[in-house]
Protein backbone atom coordinates (compact mmCIF):
# COMPACT_ATOMS: atom_id res chain seq x y z
CA UNK A 1 0.00 0.00 0.00
CA UNK A 2 1.17 3.60 -0.83
CA UNK A 3 1.88 6.06 1.94
CA UNK A 4 -0.95 8.30 2.20
CA UNK A 5 -1.49 11.55 -0.10
CA UNK A 6 -4.15 14.03 0.99
CA UNK A 7 -5.57 14.35 -2.34
CA UNK A 8 -8.11 16.84 -2.15
CA UNK A 9 -10.40 17.51 -4.67
CA UNK A 10 -13.82 18.67 -6.42
CA UNK A 11 -15.15 15.47 -8.47
CA UNK A 12 -14.57 16.23 -12.37
CA UNK A 13 -16.74 14.71 -15.02
CA UNK A 14 -13.20 13.31 -16.91
CA UNK A 15 -12.69 10.86 -13.98
CA UNK A 16 -15.25 7.50 -13.43
CA UNK A 17 -15.18 3.71 -13.18
CA UNK A 18 -13.10 2.06 -15.97
CA UNK A 19 -13.38 -1.38 -17.90
CA UNK A 20 -12.15 -3.87 -15.43
CA UNK A 21 -12.63 -7.19 -18.10
CA UNK A 22 -8.98 -7.39 -18.20
CA UNK A 23 -8.88 -8.13 -14.64
CA UNK A 24 -9.42 -10.96 -12.59
CA UNK A 25 -12.82 -9.81 -11.19
CA UNK A 26 -12.99 -11.52 -8.25
CA UNK A 27 -9.64 -10.94 -6.83
CA UNK A 28 -9.51 -7.17 -7.70
CA UNK A 29 -12.31 -6.57 -5.98
CA UNK A 30 -11.70 -8.64 -2.86
CA UNK A 31 -8.41 -6.18 -2.81
CA UNK A 32 -10.61 -3.21 -2.88
CA UNK A 33 -12.99 -4.40 -0.64
CA UNK A 34 -9.80 -4.93 1.81
CA UNK A 35 -8.36 -1.66 1.09
CA UNK A 36 -11.66 0.21 1.77
CA UNK A 37 -12.11 -1.53 5.13
CA UNK A 38 -8.78 -0.51 6.51
CA UNK A 39 -8.85 2.75 5.24
CA UNK A 40 -12.72 4.22 4.04
CA UNK A 41 -13.65 6.46 7.27
CA UNK A 42 -17.44 4.38 7.42
CA UNK A 43 -16.19 0.77 7.38
CA UNK A 44 -19.02 -0.30 8.77
CA UNK A 45 -20.53 0.64 5.29
CA UNK A 46 -18.76 -1.68 3.15
CA UNK A 47 -19.93 -4.77 1.57
CA UNK A 48 -17.92 -7.47 -0.22
CA UNK A 49 -19.60 -7.75 -3.65
CA UNK A 50 -18.59 -9.73 -6.71
CA UNK A 51 -16.84 -6.73 -9.19
CA UNK A 52 -15.11 -3.66 -8.20
CA UNK A 53 -17.76 -1.08 -9.56
CA UNK A 54 -20.57 -2.68 -6.83
CA UNK A 55 -18.09 -2.95 -3.88
CA UNK A 56 -17.03 0.87 -3.98
CA UNK A 57 -20.67 1.70 -4.55
CA UNK A 58 -21.49 0.33 -1.56
CA UNK A 59 -19.37 3.19 0.04
CA UNK A 60 -22.25 5.55 -1.02
CA UNK A 61 -19.50 7.80 -1.27
CA UNK A 62 -19.20 9.66 -4.89
CA UNK A 63 -15.74 10.41 -3.89
CA UNK A 64 -14.93 6.84 -3.86
CA UNK A 65 -13.39 5.96 -6.95
CA UNK A 66 -10.65 4.20 -9.32
CA UNK A 67 -8.35 6.43 -10.84
CA UNK A 68 -5.90 6.24 -13.27
CA UNK A 69 -2.29 6.33 -11.57
CA UNK A 70 -0.83 9.07 -13.22
CA UNK A 71 -3.93 10.94 -14.28
CA UNK A 72 -3.95 15.23 -14.18
CA UNK A 73 -5.93 14.39 -10.98
CA UNK A 74 -3.82 12.20 -9.06
CA UNK A 75 -1.69 12.20 -6.36
CA UNK A 76 1.78 11.24 -8.09
CA UNK A 77 0.76 14.41 -10.85
CA UNK A 78 -0.13 16.76 -7.30
CA UNK A 79 3.07 15.71 -5.87
CA UNK A 80 5.49 15.79 -8.29
CA UNK A 81 7.82 18.86 -8.37
CA UNK A 82 8.81 18.19 -12.07
CA UNK A 83 5.84 18.81 -14.09
CA UNK A 84 6.54 21.43 -17.21
CA UNK A 85 5.17 23.00 -19.66
CA UNK A 86 5.69 25.54 -22.16
CA UNK A 87 5.98 28.74 -20.62
CA UNK A 88 3.15 30.02 -22.26
CA UNK A 89 0.95 32.58 -20.40
CA UNK A 90 -2.79 32.44 -22.50
CA UNK A 91 -5.86 34.20 -22.06
CA UNK A 92 -9.28 32.29 -23.05
CA UNK A 93 -11.76 33.39 -25.83
CA UNK A 94 -14.53 31.80 -27.71
CA UNK A 95 -12.40 30.77 -30.54
CA UNK A 96 -9.78 29.32 -28.55
CA UNK A 97 -6.62 30.74 -26.18
CA UNK A 98 -4.65 33.40 -27.34
CA UNK A 99 -1.05 33.74 -26.37
CA UNK A 100 -0.32 36.89 -24.19
CA UNK A 101 2.60 36.23 -23.08
CA UNK A 102 5.44 33.81 -23.58
CA UNK A 103 8.10 33.45 -20.25
CA UNK A 104 11.80 33.79 -20.35
CA UNK A 105 14.19 31.36 -20.84
CA UNK A 106 11.38 29.27 -22.03
CA UNK A 107 11.41 26.80 -24.79
CA UNK A 108 8.35 28.57 -25.96
CA UNK A 109 10.75 31.64 -26.77
CA UNK A 110 12.80 29.35 -29.58
CA UNK A 111 9.27 27.76 -30.96
CA UNK A 112 7.61 28.67 -34.01
CA UNK A 113 4.50 30.48 -31.83
CA UNK A 114 4.59 33.79 -31.07
CA UNK A 115 2.28 37.05 -28.94
CA UNK A 116 -1.14 36.90 -30.79
CA UNK A 117 -1.31 33.50 -32.13
CA UNK A 118 -3.98 31.44 -31.27
CA UNK A 119 -4.02 27.76 -30.16
CA UNK A 120 -7.11 25.86 -31.47
CA UNK A 121 -5.79 22.51 -30.14
CA UNK A 122 -3.96 21.09 -27.63
CA UNK A 123 -2.43 17.62 -27.07
CA UNK A 124 -4.86 16.39 -30.05
CA UNK A 125 -7.93 17.78 -28.12
CA UNK A 126 -9.29 20.90 -29.58
CA UNK A 127 -9.70 23.85 -27.45
CA UNK A 128 -12.27 25.98 -29.82
CA UNK A 129 -15.91 26.07 -30.54
CA UNK A 130 -16.27 25.21 -26.70
CA UNK A 131 -19.81 24.03 -25.68
CA UNK A 132 -21.56 27.01 -24.88
CA UNK A 133 -21.50 29.08 -21.46
CA UNK A 134 -18.19 27.31 -21.13
CA UNK A 135 -15.83 29.86 -21.98
CA UNK A 136 -14.87 32.38 -19.52
CA UNK A 137 -14.95 30.35 -16.90
CA UNK A 138 -11.34 29.93 -14.91
CA UNK A 139 -11.23 26.48 -14.75
CA UNK A 140 -11.48 26.07 -18.35
CA UNK A 141 -8.17 27.45 -18.38
CA UNK A 142 -7.38 25.56 -15.93
CA UNK A 143 -8.17 22.63 -17.75
CA UNK A 144 -6.26 23.90 -20.59
CA UNK A 145 -3.21 24.33 -18.56
CA UNK A 146 -3.45 20.50 -18.07
CA UNK A 147 -3.25 19.91 -21.70
CA UNK A 148 0.27 21.34 -21.81
CA UNK A 149 1.51 20.31 -18.80
CA UNK A 150 3.94 17.09 -18.55
CA UNK A 151 7.30 15.68 -17.94
CA UNK A 152 10.55 17.66 -18.87
CA UNK A 153 11.17 17.05 -22.22
CA UNK A 154 7.82 15.91 -23.70
CA UNK A 155 6.71 17.56 -26.63
CA UNK A 156 2.98 18.48 -27.49
CA UNK A 157 1.34 18.76 -31.05
CA UNK A 158 -0.99 22.06 -31.15
CA UNK A 159 -2.66 23.94 -33.80
CA UNK A 160 -2.33 27.49 -33.83
CA UNK A 161 -3.69 30.18 -35.66
CA UNK A 162 -0.89 32.75 -36.93
CA UNK A 163 -1.91 35.95 -38.70
CA UNK A 164 -0.68 33.97 -41.69
CA UNK A 165 -3.03 31.40 -41.77
CA UNK A 166 -2.97 28.32 -39.72
CA UNK A 167 0.12 26.54 -38.59
CA UNK A 168 0.66 23.02 -36.52
CA UNK A 169 3.76 23.11 -34.65
CA UNK A 170 5.22 20.93 -31.81
CA UNK A 171 5.18 22.72 -27.91
CA UNK A 172 8.34 21.32 -25.80
CA UNK A 173 7.23 21.25 -22.05
CA UNK A 174 10.91 22.47 -20.08
CA UNK A 175 9.45 25.31 -17.91
CA UNK A 176 8.62 24.26 -14.54
CA UNK A 177 4.67 24.65 -14.10
CA UNK A 178 3.58 27.62 -12.42
CA UNK A 179 -0.12 27.11 -10.21
CA UNK A 180 -0.39 30.55 -8.46
CA UNK A 181 0.41 33.74 -11.24
CA UNK A 182 0.39 37.59 -10.01
CA UNK A 183 -2.87 38.59 -12.81
CA UNK A 184 -3.52 42.59 -13.32
CA UNK A 185 -5.15 44.67 -10.59
CA UNK A 186 -4.48 47.94 -11.67
CA UNK A 187 -3.29 48.98 -8.55
CA UNK A 188 0.57 48.93 -6.53
CA UNK A 189 -0.89 48.60 -3.24
CA UNK A 190 -3.40 45.57 -4.00
CA UNK A 191 -1.88 42.90 -6.04
CA UNK A 192 -4.36 39.67 -7.09
CA UNK A 193 -3.04 35.99 -7.76
CA UNK A 194 -4.59 33.30 -9.37
CA UNK A 195 -3.75 29.92 -7.34
CA UNK A 196 -4.43 27.35 -10.18
CA UNK A 197 -4.82 23.89 -7.52
CA UNK A 198 -2.99 23.16 -4.51
CA UNK A 199 0.01 20.95 -5.17
CA UNK A 200 3.66 20.52 -3.86
CA UNK A 201 4.98 23.49 -5.73
CA UNK A 202 2.12 26.35 -4.98
CA UNK A 203 3.49 27.19 -1.79
CA UNK A 204 6.64 28.34 -3.79
CA UNK A 205 4.48 29.41 -6.96
CA UNK A 206 2.73 32.43 -3.89
CA UNK A 207 5.31 33.13 -1.97
CA UNK A 208 7.84 34.15 -5.23
CA UNK A 209 4.40 36.00 -6.88
CA UNK A 210 4.47 38.50 -3.64
CA UNK A 211 8.22 38.81 -3.44
CA UNK A 212 8.20 39.82 -6.79
CA UNK A 213 5.61 42.42 -6.13
CA UNK A 214 7.10 46.19 -4.60
CA UNK A 215 7.20 45.77 -0.85
CA UNK A 216 7.04 49.42 -0.05
CA UNK A 217 3.63 49.67 -1.93
CA UNK A 218 1.77 46.60 -1.13
CA UNK A 219 -0.68 46.14 1.44
CA UNK A 220 -3.07 43.72 0.02
CA UNK A 221 -3.97 40.91 -2.40
CA UNK A 222 -6.33 39.57 -3.55
CA UNK A 223 -6.28 35.40 -3.41
CA UNK A 224 -8.44 34.63 -6.54
CA UNK A 225 -9.75 31.16 -6.39
CA UNK A 226 -11.96 30.69 -8.99
CA UNK A 227 -12.20 27.64 -10.81
CA UNK A 228 -9.99 25.99 -8.10
CA UNK A 229 -11.32 22.48 -7.32
CA UNK A 230 -8.63 21.94 -4.80
CA UNK A 231 -5.44 19.56 -4.64
CA UNK A 232 -3.66 18.39 -1.40
CA UNK A 233 -4.11 19.13 2.06
CA UNK A 234 0.11 19.78 2.78
CA UNK A 235 -0.15 22.58 0.14
CA UNK A 236 -3.17 24.25 1.82
CA UNK A 237 -2.05 24.18 5.11
CA UNK A 238 1.55 25.96 3.34
CA UNK A 239 -0.14 28.90 2.09
CA UNK A 240 -2.46 29.32 4.72
CA UNK A 241 1.32 29.68 6.99
CA UNK A 242 2.34 32.61 4.80
CA UNK A 243 -0.39 34.68 6.13
CA UNK A 244 -1.84 34.14 9.30
CA UNK A 245 1.34 33.45 11.59
CA UNK A 246 2.65 30.19 13.85
CA UNK A 247 4.45 28.23 13.78
CA UNK A 248 0.95 26.23 15.94
CA UNK A 249 -1.48 28.25 14.23
CA UNK A 250 -4.33 25.79 13.21
CA UNK A 251 -5.44 25.46 9.52
CA UNK A 252 -8.29 22.74 10.14
CA UNK A 253 -9.03 19.88 11.93
CA UNK A 254 -9.78 16.50 10.60
CA UNK A 255 -12.43 14.05 11.97
CA UNK A 256 -11.08 10.22 11.11
CA UNK A 257 -12.15 7.17 12.22
CA UNK A 258 -8.85 6.42 14.63
CA UNK A 259 -9.75 9.93 16.17
CA UNK A 260 -9.27 13.65 16.25
CA UNK A 261 -6.22 15.37 14.14
CA UNK A 262 -5.43 19.14 13.69
CA UNK A 263 -3.19 20.32 11.14
CA UNK A 264 -1.34 23.23 12.14
CA UNK A 265 1.53 26.17 10.52
CA UNK A 266 4.52 24.99 10.65
CA UNK A 267 6.94 27.87 9.74
CA UNK A 268 6.05 32.10 10.76
CA UNK A 269 3.97 33.62 8.13
CA UNK A 270 6.44 35.45 5.45
CA UNK A 271 2.95 38.36 4.49
CA UNK A 272 1.42 38.59 8.08
CA UNK A 273 0.76 42.29 7.66
CA UNK A 274 -0.93 42.13 4.02
CA UNK A 275 -4.41 42.40 4.10
CA UNK A 276 -6.01 39.31 2.36
CA UNK A 277 -9.10 39.32 0.12
CA UNK A 278 -10.44 36.03 -1.21
CA UNK A 279 -12.37 35.84 -4.51
CA UNK A 280 -14.36 32.30 -5.15
CA UNK A 281 -17.03 30.71 -7.05
CA UNK A 282 -19.21 27.28 -6.86
CA UNK A 283 -15.89 25.51 -8.35
CA UNK A 284 -14.05 26.21 -5.89
CA UNK A 285 -13.85 23.23 -3.79
CA UNK A 286 -11.80 21.56 -1.14
CA UNK A 287 -8.14 22.71 -0.52
CA UNK A 288 -9.38 25.99 -1.36
CA UNK A 289 -12.14 26.05 1.06
CA UNK A 290 -9.81 25.06 3.60
CA UNK A 291 -7.58 28.22 2.74
CA UNK A 292 -10.71 30.61 3.22
CA UNK A 293 -11.60 28.51 6.36
CA UNK A 294 -8.59 29.17 8.21
CA UNK A 295 -7.98 33.00 6.86
CA UNK A 296 -11.47 33.70 7.49
CA UNK A 297 -10.97 32.67 11.00
CA UNK A 298 -7.33 34.09 11.56
CA UNK A 299 -7.51 37.45 9.80
CA UNK A 300 -11.04 38.11 9.08
CA UNK A 301 -10.41 37.88 5.46
CA UNK A 302 -12.67 39.21 2.84
CA UNK A 303 -14.47 36.40 0.61
CA UNK A 304 -15.96 37.98 -2.36
CA UNK A 305 -18.15 35.87 -4.70
CA UNK A 306 -20.02 33.08 -4.92
CA UNK A 307 -20.93 30.45 -2.69
CA UNK A 308 -18.06 27.39 -2.54
CA UNK A 309 -18.63 24.24 -3.99
CA UNK A 310 -18.96 22.79 -0.23
CA UNK A 311 -16.34 19.62 -0.05
CA UNK A 312 -15.44 18.89 3.71
CA UNK A 313 -13.92 15.40 3.15
CA UNK A 314 -10.43 14.42 2.69
CA UNK A 315 -9.06 11.38 -0.22
CA UNK A 316 -5.93 9.69 -0.09
CA UNK A 317 -4.86 7.07 -2.98
CA UNK A 318 -3.88 3.33 -2.46
CA UNK A 319 -2.47 1.02 -4.39
CA UNK A 320 -4.65 -2.43 -5.43
CA UNK A 321 -2.51 -4.78 -6.52
CA UNK A 322 -5.07 -6.91 -8.93
CA UNK A 323 -5.04 -3.57 -10.56
CA UNK A 324 -1.28 -2.00 -11.08
CA UNK A 325 -2.25 0.80 -13.71
CA UNK A 326 -4.65 2.41 -11.19
CA UNK A 327 -5.60 3.28 -7.29
CA UNK A 328 -8.01 3.58 -5.27
CA UNK A 329 -9.19 7.04 -4.03
CA UNK A 330 -11.34 6.90 -1.37
CA UNK A 331 -12.36 8.94 1.62
CA UNK A 332 -10.51 8.96 4.85
CA UNK A 333 -12.30 11.98 7.02
CA UNK A 334 -14.33 14.88 7.46
CA UNK A 335 -12.59 18.05 7.99
CA UNK A 336 -13.59 21.32 9.85
CA UNK A 337 -12.70 24.67 10.23
CA UNK A 338 -10.33 26.32 13.32
CA UNK A 339 -14.21 27.20 14.40
CA UNK A 340 -15.26 23.98 14.20
CA UNK A 341 -17.78 24.45 11.30
CA UNK A 342 -17.79 21.50 8.57
CA UNK A 343 -18.64 23.04 5.09
CA UNK A 344 -19.54 19.72 3.63
CA UNK A 345 -22.66 19.98 1.00
CA UNK A 346 -22.90 23.80 2.26
CA UNK A 347 -20.14 25.87 1.49
CA UNK A 348 -18.54 29.44 2.20
CA UNK A 349 -21.06 31.83 1.95
CA UNK A 350 -19.47 35.49 0.57
CA UNK A 351 -19.24 38.82 2.66
CA UNK A 352 -19.66 40.65 -0.83
CA UNK A 353 -21.90 38.11 -3.27
CA UNK A 354 -21.00 39.16 -6.92
CA UNK A 355 -23.33 38.27 -9.61
CA UNK A 356 -20.93 37.53 -12.69
CA UNK A 357 -17.76 35.96 -11.48
CA UNK A 358 -16.21 35.10 -14.87
CA UNK A 359 -13.01 35.64 -16.16
CA UNK A 360 -12.78 37.96 -18.55
CA UNK A 361 -11.47 37.15 -21.98
CA UNK A 362 -10.52 40.32 -23.48
CA UNK A 363 -9.67 42.76 -20.46
CA UNK A 364 -6.95 42.50 -18.54
CA UNK A 365 -9.10 43.42 -14.89
CA UNK A 366 -12.29 41.66 -15.46
CA UNK A 367 -15.35 42.82 -13.85
CA UNK A 368 -15.34 40.17 -10.70
CA UNK A 369 -11.13 41.40 -10.06
CA UNK A 370 -12.40 45.33 -10.08
CA UNK A 371 -15.38 44.87 -7.40
CA UNK A 372 -12.71 42.54 -5.20
CA UNK A 373 -9.89 45.06 -5.48
CA UNK A 374 -12.82 48.43 -4.32
CA UNK A 375 -13.83 45.98 -1.89
CA UNK A 376 -10.65 45.33 -0.12
CA UNK A 377 -9.13 48.94 -0.38
CA UNK A 378 -12.08 49.64 1.49
CA UNK A 379 -10.79 47.39 4.36
CA UNK A 380 -7.37 48.74 3.78
CA UNK A 381 -7.65 52.01 6.27
CA UNK A 382 -9.49 49.68 8.95
CA UNK A 383 -6.24 46.97 9.09
CA UNK A 384 -3.62 49.52 9.09
CA UNK A 385 -0.63 47.21 7.96
CA UNK A 386 2.65 47.38 9.70
CA UNK A 387 4.76 47.74 6.91
CA UNK A 388 8.47 48.24 8.41
CA UNK A 389 7.63 45.02 9.84
CA UNK A 390 6.43 43.47 6.54
CA UNK A 391 9.66 45.58 5.00
CA UNK A 392 11.95 43.39 7.31
CA UNK A 393 10.69 39.73 5.83
CA UNK A 394 13.08 40.58 3.07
Amino acid sequence: MTAECAAMEKEVSSTGYVDHTSTTQSAAANDVFRVLKENFYCPQRIEQMPTIDETIKTSGDKYTMMVPRQGAGSSERLTSKILCDPGLDVRQEEAGFRIIGIRNNSSALFSEVMNGDLIISANRVAVNNLKPGSYLKASTTHWFKELLTGNKGACMPASIETRGGPKKVHLQLSSARRYAELTETGRDDIRAIHIDKFTSNTYADVSSALRSCNPWKLRGVILDLRGNGGGTLESAVDVSSLFIGGPGKEVMNEVRREGFRSHITKQPAQFADIAVGLLVDEESASASEILVGSLKHHKNSLVMGQKTFGKGSVQAEFAVPSVPDQRLKLTTSQWMTPSGENIHGKGFKPHIYIDDVRVSSREKIDAAMEIAVQELAHELPKRNPKKQRYRSQY
